[in-house]
């Protein structure tokens, strides 16, 4: 049903873009030089600010008259116990709405800024007060935060310095995003630096809209957690970059300001984990809080940094620019795209159609975007925990009763809707098995459509469905027999990239692939994943199952239909002898 030839020739592009994108690699930019601190940090100051306020403010739940009136002293008070007096030209308290892991609430954000004496664009330090935990040290980034205002007070910094507290952890970074500078050119995140059981990694850089923070910037935080902590500090694998650019989920606070376009990164001693009620480390507070400083001191005193999030993928000495990746995804696509047309022209040829087993193709996604549907309305409804405005996952907002009561309504929502998918082909004489033809040229329309929608958002996401239905095509278009065992093989292939990526996805955020349904539920119910991302999700899971239902099927891909022919002759034509002139005609 595919000529080969016509397929390697689509190809082509793709050879070509891949050469091209080979010779593309450049070498990554190298971490800005480092340059020595003028003052050292204190970290026994440090502890002191810590245990003070945390005394002072036991319990500073997001929200709550305790977290309003340390954001106010904050505000107010000399160092180094506040931000007044410090030199910044303005401290204000701003209050914005945002829904958060214990529901909406109105949170105070303390943000100081002071002018550079150059022109440069500006740097940003946030740490969030940790109401949610409760311990000391929860405020120890807040603690670290007051410490360095307390040395820039006798500096003069050439760039516009931003210091901001928050408070409701990832949920709140997207109003925080909309109080920085517009010209914010790195904003650091300071997380859980307490831990002192925490092994990484130290710079999380992740986007929940599918980018990364700038090399430079990444690599320059961390030289200076190398040379602070004495501990090895890389860059992020090209496998987890890949895995996550692909599927960007990301639990820690960077993650919105940089889907608001501000290049950020979290340092904290474990990563994206939830802090946990541990005893905090002093010396590790000190180590943190000193490569903090002789990060604002180099980036200070740097030329232009990148000014937003990337795409790039850094790997050894080299870098693949992003615009490279989408255009050799986007010959892939072409290829497919080209292929499905000439699958579709040919069951033309053969009168078969390919609109009904459209509507079947789609009907494997109809299940999923009603269950994201019905958990949309189950937030909208306020009959969920919470819908924070960040990915959030079971460590940060368990799974209470209310919840496992959503998760099963979903669930049984799900699977009706499959009983009702059933009964519908059945009255429609469409249960059994598919047409091959018609099919095939369905699935590979849909699956071309909803990998271009993909493409055009996110190329990494739109790899793990134009990979797959390369197989696809390859595997459907065969007019032979196809055995079941290979019909298996080739789901499993397909599956093969979604499953690392998901795999991935879980071992980082530590929570298990069911948890994970959790999280996808509140992602729907709060907003972080749009409508128009559910649909794209839907139809993608679709194409799955349904080439996974025609795979595991025995039989060809489609009979060995010749076209049929519309050119006669005569009713009683019998082929050249009836007409006479040959040798057995004559004869007669």
């Amino acid at each position: 049903m595919l000529a080969l030839r016509l397929y390697r020739v689509t190809l082509l592009p793709f050879a070509a873009l891949l050469i091209v994108a080979a010779f593309s690699l450049h070498p990554r930019p190298a971490s800005l030089a480092n340059t020595t601190p003028p003052q050292t940090f204190n970290a026994s100051q440090a502890a002191r600010t810590m245990n003070a306020l945390a005394a002072a403010y036991p319990e500073r739940s997001p929200g709550s008259a305790g977290d309003d009136a340390l954001a106010a002293d904050l505000a107010k008070t000399p160092a180094p116990y506040g931000l007044a007096d410090a030199g910044f030209t303005s401290v204000r308290i701003v209050s914005s709405s945002v829904e958060t892991t214990t529901g909406e609430a109105t949170l105070r954000t303390v943000i100081a800024t002071r002018a550079g004496t150059g022109a440069g664009a500006g740097i940003a330090l946030i740490a969030d007060r940790g109401g949610s935990q409760g311990s000391a040290a929860a405020l120890a980034a807040t603690a670290t935060l007051l410490e360095l205002a307390s040395i820039y007070k006798d500096l003069l910094p050439e760039r516009p310095l931003t210091l901001v507290s928050a408070s409701g952890g990832p949920s709140a970074m997207g109003a925080v995003a909309g109080l920085l500078p517009a010209d914010t050119e790195a904003a650091i995140v300071v997380g859980d630096i307490a831990d002192p059981s925490g092994h990484g990694p130290y710079v999380v850089p992740w986007s929940t809209s599918g980018a990364i923070a700038p090399i430079q910037l990444r690599r320059t935080v961390e030289a200076a957690l190398h040379s602070a902590l004495s501990r090895p500090v890389g860059d992020v694998a090209l496998t987890e970059q890949m895995a996550r650019l692909a599927l960007p989920i990301t639990i820690g606070a960077q993650g919105p300001l940089e889907a608001a376009g501000i290049p950020a990164v979290l340092v904290s001693a474990d990563g994206e984990s939830e802090p946990g009620r541990h005893a905090a480390d002093v010396s590790q507070i000190g180590d943190f809080g000193q490569a903090m400083l002789a990060v604002t001191t180099v980036l200070d005193g740097s030329a232009a940094l990148a000014s937003a999030p990337t795409r790039d993928l850094a790997f050894g000495t080299q870098v693949l620019g992003g615009w490279a990746v989408r255009a050799v995804i986007g010959a892939l696509l072409l290829s497919l795209a080209a292929c499905t047309l000439d699958v579709l022209a040919r069951a033309r040829r053969r009168k078969i159609a390919v609109g009904r087993w459209i509507g079947w193709v789609l009907s494997f996604a109809a299940p999923f975007a009603l269950a994201g549907l019905f958990a949309a309305f189950l937030g909208a409804g306020g009959l969920l925990p919470a819908t924070p405005a960040a990915e959030v996952t079971p460590a940060q907002l368990a799974v209470s009763a209310e919840g496992v009561a959503a998760l099963v309504s979903v669930g049984l929502l799900f699977v009706l809707a499959w009983v009702l998918r059933a009964a519908a082909l059945t009255r429609g004489r469409r249960r059994g098995a598919p047409e091959p033809v018609g099919a095939t040229t369905a699935l590979l329309i849909v699956g071309t459509l909803s990998a271009a929608l993909l493409w055009l958002v996110n190329p990494y996401t739109a790899a793990l469905l134009v990979v797959p239905a390369h197989l696809w095509l390859v595997a459907l278009t065969r007019e032979r027999e196809r055995p079941p065992a290979l019909g298996a093989f080739c789901v499993a292939v397909s599956l093969v990239p979604l499953a690392a990526a998901g795999g991935l996805i879980c071992s980082v955020l530590h929570v298990e692939p069911f948890a994970l349904l959790w999280t996808l539920v509140l992602m729907v119910a709060g907003g972080t994943l749009s409508p128009a991302g559910l649909l794209l999700a839907s139809l993608t899971a679709g194409s799955f199952l349904a080439a996974a239902a025609m795979l595991l099927r025995r039989g060809a891909s489609g009979p060995d239909q010749r076209a049929e022919i519309t050119v006669r002759g005569p009713l009683s034509y019998a082929g050249p002898g009836s007409l006479g002139g040959t040798e057995s005609a004559l004869h007669r």
